[in-house]
């Protein structure tokens, strides 16, 4: 009947109402998820003046509706090369506690070895009023590096060879060289431990730190990007905590000593599904806005 049709018409307009009005609430309510304020920081060389460096940091809060922010460590460009890898941590963590931004809980990324400035955020950092919710990185020698990329020319090349060549352990290099920090020689393990000043630390290689492992254990979420062609990462894998063993293997991240013993959290992050592995299929840092927007945005919004 008529009465009948129209009934049903006026039913079916109710239930759509009702759906869109559920759905208009459900997008409101995700629109107004707050996503962690994003603390990013720059590679060797690099600087937060640098435009792309620059443009990089803003795209994550521009994407997330949040407040990102690249870090400047000292000068920049030449105290990622000439700060020692300890000084540019304490550095970063005095530019996040004076920065109200960073007051609540926020999440740090790092490109290359930024992501090691990053992750001494996550477990050193004594000063800060807030605490690190999330951690992304992108080709960052979180195991060490068992290689400096050969160079030729410039002074930069002139002195990265000459700390390959004649002690990368001396403590004036330590001192003064950035990447020496976190050179980690497979051949001597033992030297490596008791000289460097920076990346045994950070992997509670040489005394365990309960604060350091529960930070890292209280994450919410990591991810751990690496580059399948890395020419600047060797062993490119670092970048999953895989380890460079004497003989040139290459030991997966579960199967060290760091992730056996658990020594920094890994394996717990692990296990409760809060750590994410991506290979990017290119050289180092090669990957686009998109890629970051398809693999990163859903940790950094976690």
């Amino acid at each position: 009947t008529t009465v009948g049709i129209i009934m049903k018409i006026a039913l079916a307009l109710i239930l759509s109402i009702a759906v869109s009005t559920s759905l208009a609430f459900k997008l409101l309510a995700d629109s107004d998820t707050q996503v962690a304020p994003i603390a990013v920081f720059a590679g060797f060389g690099d600087d937060c003046r640098n435009p792309g460096m620059s443009r990089f940091a803003k795209f994550f809060g521009e994407g997330l509706n949040t407040t990102s922010k690249c870090i400047q460590i000292g000068s920049g460009a030449a105290s990622s090369i000439f700060m020692s890898f300890e000084d540019q941590g304490k550095a970063a963590c005095e530019e996040i506690a004076k920065d109200p931004i960073f007051d609540g809980e926020f999440s740090v990324v790092g490109n290359s070895q930024g992501g090691l400035i990053a992750r001494y955020v996550v477990e050193k950092c004594q000063n800060l009023k807030g605490r690190v919710r999330n951690m992304a990185t992108f080709g960052a020698p979180h195991f060490g590096v068992g290689k400096f990329p050969r160079c030729f020319k410039g002074i930069i090349c002139d002195v990265l060879n000459y700390v390959v060549d004649f002690g990368v352990y001396w403590k004036m290099i330590q001192n003064h060289v950035g990447p020496a920090g976190y050179f980690r020689d497979a051949h001597h393990l033992d030297y490596y431990k008791d000289h460097s000043t920076f990346l045994p630390s950070i992997n509670n290689e040489r005394e365990f730190d309960q604060e350091a492992y529960e930070r890292m254990a209280g994450l919410n979420k990591v991810f751990l990007g690496m580059f399948s062609k890395d020419g600047m990462i060797y062993p490119p894998s670092s970048a999953w905590f895989n380890e460079l063993r004497p003989d040139g293997s290459i030991l997966s991240f579960n199967q060290t000593e760091l992730y056996s013993k658990d020594l920094l959290g890994l394996k717990t992050l692990y296990e409760e599904g809060r750590i994410v592995f991506h290979e990017f299929d290119g050289d180092h840092l090669q990957f686009s806005l998109d890629d970051v927007e398809e693999y990163v945005f859903p940790i950094l919004a976690s």
